[in-house]
């Protein structure tokens, strides 16, 4: 296998989470920061979802656990459910 560039090495240190991790559980709450992947824990329902670069809307829908969501997310806060933030 090849050397991998910074690049490469950053993005793959942010999907498996060595940039740091957000433990969401607090429903109600705002969480700002910079994230690139959510992982639902449990099912979560969004009210806040902000996301860049994104197109639609995934506030009010039920996510099941288990899904993990992957673009550039700077603000999040559910009526229900868990989420573990990967930060960027």
């Amino acid at each position: 296998m090849g050397n991998i560039t910074y690049e490469e090495a950053e993005s793959l240190n942010a999907a498996l989470g060595q940039n740091g991790i957000v433990n969401m559980s607090t429903s109600g709450t705002v969480f700002n920061g910079n994230w690139v992947a959510l992982q639902i824990v449990n099912d979560t329902t969004f009210t806040t979802l902000t996301e860049s670069n994104s197109t639609g809307s995934l506030t009010g829908v039920s996510i099941p656990s288990g899904i993990v969501l992957f673009g550039q997310f700077s603000s999040v806060n559910f009526s229900s459910g868990k989420v573990r933030a990967y930060n960027l």
